[in-house]
């Protein structure tokens, strides 16, 4: 069975035992003879994949994991729509408690954009939340900004992304100067298509394979 199928295998079983939010939850690669490692994924309506018809194969995490990453490792995406940095708190950091992640790749920020969330509060938030993920003893933590296809409302956001990345020390993914493809979503804002996608995907591909 190759890689692809064991993913899609797993997630069928999983969507018939699930019974909380998370329906993404833990997908991994094909038996490995190593340790294996986890990456959890956060964010929002994006991360979740609601601008592609196949998630599994177009979705920027799923990209990632096909791309990026050694056999064996474990995807956990725990994103979920409409998600602010306060959602991301108290719905998604309980699934890092839950998998204790070597990696976790975060882009959140876009629906902090929608809800026009200050952006004091927004600041505050993204330093509890990866301040969470650092007493938690993840490994590396990759934290996105804003495509500048968001509009020039992103750009205090990105300012204040920056600031967090920089002041916690962790790893910047900079999407801010991609004008990434957005299509219409019913019920969503407008979200990345399948190019959209592997425009984010290639960028955190990038930082996963650059020297920490």
């Amino acid at each position: 069975m190759n890689r692809r199928a064991a993913l899609l295998l797993l997630v069928l079983i999983l969507a018939a035992c699930a019974s909380g939010a998370h329906n993404n939850a833990a997908i991994p690669g094909e038996a490995s003879r190593g340790p294996t490692q986890t990456l959890v994924t956060f964010g929002g309506s994006a991360t979740e994949g609601d601008g592609v018809r196949d998630r599994l194969r177009d979705a920027w995490p799923y990209l990632v994991f096909d791309a990026a990453l050694p056999q064996g490792t474990v995807l956990v995406n725990a994103a979920l729509d409409g998600a602010t940095v306060k959602n991301a708190i108290a719905a998604q950091l309980p699934v890092a408690d839950e998998t204790h992640p070597h990696i976790a790749a975060v882009w959140l920020g876009a629906d902090d954009l929608v809800a026009h969330t200050p952006i004091p509060h927004f600041k505050a938030a993204l330093v509890q939340f990866i301040g969470a993920l650092k007493r938690l003893g993840v490994r590396r933590i990759l934290v996105a900004n804003l495509p500048k296809s968001y509009g020039p409302g992103a750009t205090p956001y990105n300012d204040a992304i920056e600031q967090v990345v920089y002041a916690n020390a962790v790893e910047p993914v900079d999407l801010s100067a991609l004008d990434i493809p957005l299509r219409p979503v019913d019920g969503l804002p407008p979200q990345p298509d399948a190019t959209g996608h592997r425009l984010v995907a290639n960028a955190f591909e990038q930082a996963l394979r650059a020297q920490p």
